[in-house]
């Protein structure tokens, strides 16, 4: 029977509770097959891996999509990672030549074009 996205989370909640519960900094692999079995669902579709990361960062914990497979965290489990320095991000900081440069459209800003996955895509 398939799951809703929060039962999923709760699960993955779950087992990461029994996994790692005592241990700082950790966080689990889980293939995409573990977790369509998990979820009792054939395909996982983008939305529905939206719904599941929403609901897991509700109890303060994250789903990071990567291509092969997903990692579960606890938020404070990424805390401790390195703060990038000031002087890198004002080396980044775009040119201004004058202020009309600073208006800028949020449909110029929009960088997703025809290339967005739609919701029937699935993995």
């Amino acid at each position: 029977m398939a799951r809703t996205a929060q039962e999923t989370a709760q699960v993955l909640s779950e087992i990461y509770d029994e996994s790692f519960a005592n241990d700082s900094y950790e966080q689990f692999q889980l293939g995409w097959p573990e977790l369509r079995s998990i979820a009792g669902v054939p395909k996982l579709t983008p939305s529905y891996l939206n719904q599941i990361g929403s609901h897991l960062r509700d109890m303060e914990m994250l789903l990071v999509v990567c291509d092969s497979f997903l990692l579960v965290a606890r938020q404070q489990d990424l805390s401790h990672a390195r703060s990038v320095p000031a002087r890198l991000v004002e080396q980044h900081l775009p040119d201004f030549e004058d202020d009309e440069d600073l208006e800028i459209d949020e449909d110029e800003l929009d960088d997703s074009g025809d290339d967005h996955q739609e919701d029937d895509d699935s993995f």
